[in-house]
Order: structure tokens, then C-alpha cells, then sequence
């Protein structure tokens, strides 16, 4: 029986950014593997880096940003890749007809348990609430079937009843997808009962 791998890998990675007094280091040395199905937490304190390390992984940091080191997602070596390879990791945009993108958000919104999918495609946030929006996040999210979902603190001022929701709602989501969750938070409740 052969072992899984990774569905991603940070070694030694480092993020620094560009400023007037030479390379700035926000991120120093990370490094974690995410397996298939897995949820994973990246914790800290505000301004620690976790946010800066996931935007790294997805190639976002930033025009001034300088990442090295390794970052391996799906067996494919992220650090150094071109801007459009980098656009297509993180999920090109499908070529799905105005009826089956229609169809597709419905769909979405049903699982990720938005009441009356239709009505709500129409809305506007101010017409949702806070779990609610945090739905739309989640499947917009999912419209391209991602391998692994980054959450940057997505229980973020919300009450703990709707917090629960939510993060049974991902749970749910990781066990029929299939998908890996990284879960970025400084919540150590959240923590406790998501992270594997």
C-alpha cells in the first residue's frame, strides 16, 4: 500500500517585500504539508504572517514580493512559475455557457446551503447577512473544484452560533468534495475543533 502525498508542500519559504531600505522579510522559513482531505490551521498573532504565507502559496503577495524557497502544490513547483501558469493553478475560469453558470451557482448555493439560490444570486451583500455572504464566499470559492480551499479567518466577526455553521459547513464540504482545507485564523477555539 503506497502512501499519499502531499497535496501541498512549503519548504523553507520565505516572503520578503521590496522597500526603499532593501528586502524586508515578512515571512521566514515556513514550512507545512497539507494532505489530501486534510484541514490544517496556519495560527498567530495579527501581523504574524500567516496571511502573507497563504498569498504567497497562491502567487499573490504582492508586485513587491520576493518569494523563495519551495512551494510544491499537486507535484508542480509554484516559486519561480510564470504569472499565467500561476493564474491557471489557482483556477482558470471554465467555459461554461450564460445557462450552465446559472445552473452551476445554483447548484453551489444548494451546497453550500443558501435558502433559495435563485432569489439570492439577485441580491446585493447589503441584503445578506454575515453567515450569508460568508456562503457566497465559499462557493465562489468552490466554482472551480478546487484540490484545496484557503480559508483566511473565515469565522472572522461572526457570532458563535453562525461561526459553527460555517465551520460545519466546510467540514461538510471537505468530506463530499474530497478537497483539503487550510484554515487561516488566530482563533484557537477554532483551532481546537477543525484542525486535524
Amino acid at each position: 500500500m503506497t502512501k499519499e502525498q502531499p497535496v501541498l508542500t512549503l519548504s523553507h519559504v520565505t516572503t520578503s517585500f521590496q522597500t526603499a531600505h532593501g528586502l524586508l522579510p515578512a515571512v521566514d522559513d515556513v514550512g507545512f504539508s497539507v494532505f489530501p482531505r486534510e484541514i490544517v490551521a496556519v495560527v498567530g498573532e495579527s501581523g504574524s504572517g500567516k496571511t502573507v504565507t497563504c498569498l504567497s502559496v497562491i502567487g499573490l503577495a504582492g508586485a513587491s514580493a520576493v518569494t523563495t524557497g519551495s512551494i510544491v502544490f499537486d507535484g508542480r513547483e509554484l516559486v519561480g512559475l510564470p504569472s499565467d501558469e500561476l493564474r491557471q493553478v489557482r483556477g482558470a475560469h471554465t467555459k461554461l455557457s450564460k445557462e450552465q453558470r446559472k445552473q452551476r451557482i445554483i447548484h453551489l448555493f444548494e451546497l453550500c446551503g443558501i435558502p433559495e439560490p435563485e432569489q439570492r444570486m439577485r441580491c446585493y451583500p447589503y441584503e445578506l447577512s454575515g453567515g450569508m455572504k460568508q456562503r457566497v464566499l465559499i462557493a465562489m470559492a468552490l466554482c472551480c473544484d478546487p484540490k484545496i480551499l484557503i480559508a483566511d479567518e473565515p469565522t472572522t466577526a461572526l457570532d458563535v452560533t453562525i461561526q459553527a455553521q460555517v465551520l460545519g459547513l466546510l467540514r461538510t464540504l471537505r468530506d463530499q468534495l474530497g478537497m483539503s482545507i487550510v484554515i487561516v485564523t488566530h482563533d484557537l477555539g477554532v483551532v481546537a475543533n477543525f484542525a486535524e
